[in-house]
């Protein structure tokens, strides 16, 4: 019995993310900045939270950070993130950090629908990241060590991020690369061995000249055998970030992805889109967005950022 509960609760999982390997919870945005512009990052500047998306961001960062952050997302589901970013004058610039997920309390029954008691299930990554720079580009790597239990079922993993980043100051242009989450199962859960969700990202980031605006377009899943080039560009996602002031940040933001996978009807509504806010308070960064899903609900997360 406690294999069929096993394999209900992954299955789950997988498609709480939409994709079709193991430890899908790494591929969850978990920062609210994030999610507000469509969830792709990786060509963005200046965040700690870039440890979870391109670590050659890590060298973007003015100066040491610590961040924390909340994700609500469907039913019970609950995740949390908390780096922390610093210099090093032999190591460039670093960064250490850990996300987690659980998926709350369960019953636990038999066939024929006799309660046997309770489960839980939840995940974890810690991650070590470095960033370096040469010129105008920028480079990172990541270490992640990932434990997973649903119903008293574990498993361990290691895994590894790459990461690219060009920047043409003169034009505020960005353009990233980044290879996320491979690597290789330690300990499996039964005993298939499953992969983790590589992905291969592409994104550009451009700060437009006579408007306080950066646009950001990202594509996902480049990496998937697909029958047509078109099917890659799907994936794709597009947000904006208006600079109001100097302490306040709004961001919109579309998913495609998103959109085409969790729209129930034809109608028009605002699934995929994506919604946020930075506020600026001294060394206090206060980030919120809120994903819409349709029919099927919202997801709301808020982060804390302190300037060291």
């Amino acid at each position: 019995m406690k294999k069929v509960l096993f394999l209900t609760m992954l299955t789950f999982s997988i498609a709480m993310a939409g994709g079709k390997s193991t430890y899908e919870f790494l591929r969850l945005d978990i920062s609210p900045r994030a999610s507000a512009l469509g969830g792709n990052f990786i060509a963005m500047l200046d965040d700690p939270t870039l440890l979870f998306y391109n670590p050659a961001g890590l060298s973007s960062l003015s100066s040491d950070y610590a961040s924390i952050g909340l994700f609500k997302h469907l039913l019970d589901i609950n995740l949390g993130y908390g780096v922390y970013t610093f210099k090093s004058k032999y190591f460039g610039d670093l960064g250490i950090g850990a996300i987690y997920i659980n998926y709350g309390n369960f019953t636990q029954t038999d066939r024929y629908g006799n309660q046997l008691g309770n489960f839980s299930a939840g995940e974890l990554a810690i991650i070590g990241g470095f960033a370096g720079e040469y010129g105008n580009l920028k480079y990172g790597a990541n270490l992640k060590l990932i434990y997973s239990s649903i119903a008293g079922v574990r498993s361990t993993a290691i895994g590894f991020d790459l990461g690219l980043m060009y920047l043409i100051e003169g034009q505020n242009l960005n353009f990233a690369l980044t290879l996320n989450n491979f690597g290789t199962q330690l300990n499996r859960y039964l005993t298939l061995k499953e992969n983790l969700p590589f992905e291969i990202r592409f994104a550009v980031s451009k700060k437009l000249e006579h408007l306080p605006l950066r646009l950001n377009l990202g594509l996902n899943k480049l990496n998937e055998t697909t029958l047509k080039i078109t099917d890659k560009i799907k994936n794709f996602t597009l947000g904006g970030e208006f600079n109001i002031s100097e302490n306040l940040d709004v961001r919109i933001g579309f998913n495609n992805e998103k959109r085409q996978e969790m729209k129930i009807t034809p109608t028009l509504d605002l699934t995929g889109f994506s919604f946020g806010v930075g506020l600026k308070i001294q060394k206090y960064k206060f980030d919120y967005s809120l994903v819409s899903l349709g029919k099927i609900g919202s997801l709301h997360q808020i982060g804390l950022t302190i300037k060291i």
